[in-house]
């Protein structure tokens, strides 16, 4: 248990901590905006859009949108067939809340 004498110097040990950490998220989340990543406000505000039902144009235009880029690696495999591996960059943050609606993981 802490004295109450050592209290108000551990409280502001706290708070300066507090303070440098705020200052810390919010050099990061400015540095996200600029790498010209979507910011998870407007990606909350897809997904309800999306929940509301879109046209198929709509739909497009989203996914040009959200994708930065996509890379289709095709490997010709030793029986004359060939195997695909697609590997798709988003233009969002890496840590964003998904809500499918299709019990998918996470949630």
């Amino acid at each position: 248990r802490l004295p109450k004498e050592k209290l108000d110097e551990v409280l502001d040990l706290i708070a300066g901590d507090h303070a440098e950490m705020a200052r810390r998220l919010e050099a990061l989340q400015s540095q996200e905006k600029d790498d010209g990543q979507i910011e998870e406000d407007l990606l909350e505000g897809l997904q309800r859009r999306m929940d509301e039902g879109l046209s198929d144009e709509q739909r497009q235009q989203i996914v040009r949108l959200l994708v930065g880029r996509i890379v289709v690696n095709t490997e010709a495999l030793q029986n004359g067939r060939k195997h695909a591996m697609i590997v798709i960059d988003y233009r969002f943050p890496t840590v964003a809340a998904t809500r499918t609606g299709m019990d998918s993981w996470p949630t």
